[in-house]
């Protein structure tokens, strides 16, 4: 069983190399806690102002893996390993392990806290009747996950993940959890859309869905209480997702003013929103574009 670490700074995740008998402990204590964890008997919807009881927990469906935690745990040989230092450890926001059953695939993620950080500075190992000083930086696992990550069927080309936790304080260290408090109505998208910097508008549906669904207009709301583009034109758009490389259409109305071209699928939508609402970004140190799964200024 592998373990990975997410953390603050890009990469966001990485896998924690482990020995054979530690990852055979890994899988021990991580079937325990998952089973203990989905161990419900009632489940619900989020609602903030609710606070579900031991034997309640909530449930978001079809849940936006943004970090890519599943693919992780699906596909671990292409992770960047972990090497860490003293100062690593700061970085860690979460530790999080995978157990697959036939075609299901259960992700356990913990909060790390730095009490879980063993340091060598005067501590003692014991060993040949003696104690000696403990050379190297070591951490522990909780004893508890504080949600998972489900998907029922791997073999679908879609995900389907469901996340369920008890405390949204908690999963908001983990998450950018924002997003599923406000769905924007039909009204607040016909007007966000109805902007300068679009061109024209109109209603596109994929057979009988329309494709702006609950994620976009979740996504949608939270755009446009941050405000943050109300003050930006086309133009300077276009300038940020060159340099970004976001893959955004463009095009100049009659006038020959640069405007937003809206997508035709889903797809190119939930893009265009994530590049709106500041989730594209370049690393500043290896030029790397990443998808964020939190906000947080440097």
């Amino acid at each position: 069983m592998e373990l990975f670490a997410l953390t603050e700074s890009a990469p966001r995740i990485r896998k924690v190399a482990l020995h054979r008998d530690a990852q055979n402990a890994l899988k021990d204590e991580a079937d325990v806690q998952l089973e203990r964890f989905m161990s419900y008997e009632d489940c619900y919807p989020l609602d903030a102002r609710y606070r579900p009881e031991d034997h309640e927990i909530f449930e978001i469906k079809e849940f936006e893996d943004l970090d890519g935690i599943m693919n992780a745990v699906k596909s671990p040989a292409g992770v960047q390993s972990w090497v860490p230092t003293q100062e690593d450890f700061m970085e860690i926001k979460g530790l999080f392990f995978g157990v697959k059953t036939n075609n299901e695939i259960r992700v356990g993620l913990q909060i790390f806290d730095k009490r879980q950080i063993i340091s060598n500075k005067c501590a003692f190992l014991h060993g040949n009747k003696s104690f000696g000083l403990m050379k190297k930086t070591a951490f522990s696992i909780d004893t508890k996950i504080v949600a998972v990550l489900e998907n029922k069927d791997i073999t679908q080309s879609k995900d389907n993940i469901s996340l369920f936790f008890r405390s949204l304080h908690t999963v908001r260290r983990l998450f950018d959890m924002d997003i599923y408090f406000k769905e924007a109505t039909e009204k607040d998208v016909e007007n966000f859309f109805s902007d300068e910097m679009f061109m024209e508008y109109e209603k596109r549906e994929v057979g009988d869905n329309d494709i702006v669904d609950n994620w976009c207009r979740r996504k949608i709301a939270y755009i446009l209480k941050e405000g943050r583009i109300k003050d930006l034109g086309a133009d300077v758009l276009k300038k940020q997702a060159k340099e970004l490389k976001v893959d955004i259409e463009f095009s100049e109305n009659e006038n020959g003013e640069c405007r937003l071209v809206f997508p035709d699928d889903k797809r190119g939508l939930k893009k265009l929103l994530r590049f709106l609402d500041e989730d594209i970004y370049k690393s500043s140190l290896s030029g790397t574009i990443f998808v964020a799964g939190t906000k947080r200024e440097g």
